[in-house]
């Protein structure tokens, strides 16, 4: 799904990106998540959809993405998508 972003935006998400990327993801978090009644989440680790979901808040192009605790990614694509054919 593209999502078109000014120049601004961009450099906004350019610097997010460089702030976490060695961040990695948070694999016990989402295996423990899996196997026990709790959302458990890693400080400093990321999904990947809540990653995207973080730098499109980020850039307001999108306001409720990051109030989903299980924002999976074909959640993520749902919302998307039905972003995108509102606009």
């Amino acid at each position: 799904i593209c999502v078109p972003v000014s120049d601004e935006q961009l450099a906004t998400i350019e610097k997010f990106f460089e702030d976490t990327k060695g961040d990695g993801y948070d694999w016990p978090g989402m295996i423990l998540s899996k196997v026990t009644p709790f959302f458990i989440k890693r400080t400093g680790r990321w999904y990947c959809s809540e990653w995207i979901a973080y730098a499109l808040r980020l850039i307001c192009v999108v306001d409720n993405l990051y109030a989903y605790a299980d924002l999976t990614p074909q959640r993520l694509h749902n919302l998307l998508h039905k972003y995108h054919e509102k606009n």
